[in-house]
């Protein structure tokens, strides 16, 4: 039997995990920096913004990026590169259009928080238009990629080039003595999201489909694409979500704690997310070849990988969390158990398994649209009703128990809806064929 970690596998996981983290750590210190020199307050209202651009985005993107690595993956194997040319072009239409409708809806957000008027409101909102644009089209170059298995050309460009190159502005500015505030703040990350959308556009550029002529399956995709944008923003910016409904009755200081929480969450689930990049494209070509004994040892794999690195990440943060936190200041060092409890979604989702993915793959993107969208539901109502009582605690138990009841629904929907059981309760006991294959 093969080692359950090939050397190739290895290779290409920490590349991309250490890719992940360097750009973590980058994103880590840049918020530090921020805290300790511009003030928690101004971390706050910064994260606010910052969260503002990755919703616009998704909304923006129309859901391609979240379905590029499937149909990136599957046209790839049934060497369709006149079907790739044609959604990747489709995906850039749908960025251009929907930025400019994301542009009115920021200048929206911006009058309803009271930026009312003057020259800050013109830059902040030309801004976040930009940036929204450019980091929606660097997610669907970078899903494409990822599908025709060049994980880390996908994967690096928003993972460490826009949070180094952010770092870079924050460090460089702050040492020449520019006096940074919020605009300033989000001026450099609509150029860092810009430089990373030129290292990933500049790589897709170089594959061989970029030189057929496009053939559109438009209702296919769009189809496939629209349910994703509920469950991409409920899924992957539920944290900027709710950080967005807290910007409007939390305190900027508490936004900061309740920003440095999410995003040591962020950092420790890159880890997690560099499996699912490595192991999807596979698992997807093999359900689109007809490979069923292959798809579900790539899913056995997956869960069991996961399930091992979702205990070391939080038992990590159970010793260095307090320590962490306190280099921001000691006012976040209270953030501790609020960490602890965000931090247990990673095990939920270890346990429970790729679910949206594989209901997508079935045609099943509706039905975990609508589980996303009411647990979010069920998440931002908790954070307003139990905030009064229970402090930035009842916005991160909301968070909590929320993705507990998608990872669940998830997780039932597949089996019903598809067989499959993609859970880390088939990891513990597969069958006897899977046995035999799940090696890499």
């Amino acid at each position: 039997m093969k080692r359950l970690v090939s050397e190739k596998l290895f290779a290409r996981l920490s590349v991309l995990t250490g890719g992940r983290l360097l750009g973590a750590f980058a994103a880590f210190l840049s918020s530090l920096l921020i805290a300790r020199y511009l003030g928690g307050e101004v971390l706050g209202t910064f994260s606010v913004y910052m969260a503002v651009v990755a919703v616009l985005s998704v909304l923006a993107a129309g859901g391609f990026p979240a379905v590029a690595t499937i149909f990136s993956a599957e046209y790839s194997a049934k060497n369709q590169d006149a079907h790739l040319r044609g959604f990747s072009q489709a995906g850039i239409r749908q960025a251009y259009f929907g930025g400019a409708l994301c542009f009115l809806a920021a200048a929206a957000v911006l009058f309803f928080w009271g930026l009312t008027g003057g020259v800050q409101f013109i830059w902040t909102a030309l801004f976040i238009g930009f940036a929204t644009v450019a980091l929606a089209l660097t997610n669907l170059k970078g899903a494409l990629l990822v599908g025709l298995e060049r994980q880390a050309e996908g994967s690096l460009p928003d993972t460490l080039v826009k949070p180094v190159a952010f770092f870079l502005f924050v460090a460089v500015s702050l040492l020449a003595g520019f006096s940074l505030g919020t605009t300033g703040l989000l001026a450099g990350f609509a150029a860092s999201i810009a430089i990373a959308f030129l290292v990933a556009a500049y790589r897709l550029h170089k594959s061989d489909f970029m030189s057929v002529a496009p053939q559109n399956d438009l209702p296919r995709w769009r189809k496939a694409a629209y349910p994703w944008i509920v469950t991409s923003l409920v899924w992957d910016l539920f944290i900027e979500l709710h950080i967005i409904v807290a910007g409007f009755f939390v305190a900027p200081l508490e936004i900061a704690i309740l920003h440095v929480v999410f995003r040591f969450r962020v950092l420790a689930g890159y880890g997690m997310r560099s499996l699912y990049v490595l192991l999807l494209p596979t698992i997807i070509s093999a359900h689109a070849t007809n490979d069923e004994l292959e798809f579900r040892s790539q899913i056995w794999k997956l869960n069991l990988l996961s399930f091992v690195y979702s205990c070391g990440v939080i038992l990590f943060f159970a010793v260095a969390g307090p320590y962490l936190l306190g280099l921001f200041g000691q006012e976040f060092v209270s953030g501790w158990v609020l960490l602890m409890v965000v931090l247990s979604t990673i095990f939920v989702r270890a346990i429970f398994g790729p679910a949206p993915a594989i209901l997508s793959m079935k045609g099943h993107q509706k039905s975990s649209a609508m589980v996303m969208l009411g647990c979010l539901c069920l998440s931002l109502a908790g954070s307003v009703l139990l905030y009064p009582s229970l402090g930035l605690l009842g916005i991160a138990l909301s968070y909590a128990v929320s993705n507990l009841v998608a990872s669940v629904a998830l997780w039932l929907c597949c089996k019903a809806f598809t067989g499959i059981d993609c859970s880390l309760f088939s990891v513990l006991i597969p069958s006897k064929s899977v046995q035999q294959r799940a090696t890499l």
